[in-house]
């Protein structure tokens, strides 16, 4: 199996407080993986360690054998997805804007898409399903996802909740 995420004793806090202590594991590409647990024990955390919002005290996270803490942030956004448990837009964009947007991590500074992004692109909008009532943007953060082609998602208790179909 090939490993795409490993944690080797790390420990993740706020504050004063460790939240998580010595956490060690070891993801393979094609297997699904929950994180179970009462509110506050770290779940999110855990997450935010990986996407980089919250620094670790202690240990190594690795992301397909690299150093987490040594890749970039656009390294880093190109290979990891978060999925809110409500996702709600801003400002008035379609379904297929959000979609897009899966898609910056990988555009250069003030790059357009190109025609194999807007072929990504609908490939994301056809695999989780084209509706065209208010329940295309609803499902447009895990087409965002999907668009990208992330080796890995965090998708909260809601995403179960998807209908594929």
């Amino acid at each position: 199996m090939e490993e795409i995420l490993r944690f080797e004793n790390v420990t993740i806090g706020y504050n004063e407080k460790d939240i998580i202590k010595d956490f060690s594991c070891t993801v393979n590409r094609g297997e699904f993986v929950s994180l179970i647990g009462p509110n506050g024990s770290g779940k999110s955390t855990l997450i935010h360690a990986i996407t980089g919002i919250v620094g670790i005290r202690k240990g190594k996270i690795y992301i397909n054998g690299k150093d987490n803490e040594k890749l970039s942030a656009k390294e880093r956004a190109q290979i990891t997805a978060v999925v809110p448990q409500t996702f709600q837009a801003s400002f008035a964009f379609k379904a297929k804007e959000i979609v897009a947007m899966g898609r910056h991590p990988f555009l250069k500074r003030m790059q357009s898409e190109t025609e194999e992004d807007y072929k990504l692109i609908d490939q994301a909008l056809e695999q989780t399903g084209n509706p065209s009532s208010e329940r295309a943007k609803n499902h447009s953060a895990l087409r965002r996802r999907t668009a990208a082609n992330y080796y890995f998602s965090r998708f909260s208790t809601a995403a179960a909740a998807f209908n594929r179909g």
